[in-house]
């Protein structure tokens, strides 16, 4: 699951990289807050999340991974989604945002404890 995370982190550092790219062409900063939920949700959050798993892999080939994996991926753009909708004022959505905040919070409740359950120390001979 590591490099599946890299790589869809990946993906969101370009899709951050668009968002201030418009936001600089533009002019406009109102964007600002979904390109630091873009980069440290998606990029940073993902790449991270994708080294811990590589680096332990009883953390990241077990059916928590996965679980966090699809429920992260799943909630991380509706929220990016609802958020847009709001700072455009089009919030029609509006179950949105809290629907998918609340299933990134169990995402990240899920990375933890499968962090805390697999991540042992090596023991030495």
């Amino acid at each position: 699951m590591g490099v599946r995370f890299i790589k869809t982190a990946v993906v969101y550092f370009v899709v951050s990289i668009a968002v201030l790219t418009y936001m600089t062409l533009a002019g406009d900063q109102a964007a600002g807050p979904l390109f630091i939920n873009t980069a440290v949700l998606g990029w940073c959050s993902l790449a991270l999340t994708g080294i811990i798993y590589h680096f332990f892999p009883k953390a990241g080939e077990n059916k928590l991974a996965h679980l966090h994996f699809w429920l992260y991926n799943t909630s991380l753009p509706l929220f990016l989604t609802g958020l847009l909708l709001e700072l455009t004022n089009m919030n029609i959505i509006f179950p949105l945002l809290p629907v998918s905040v609340t299933l990134l919070s169990v995402a990240i409740f899920v990375f933890m404890y499968n962090v805390f359950s697999h991540v042992k120390k090596r023991r030495r001979l």
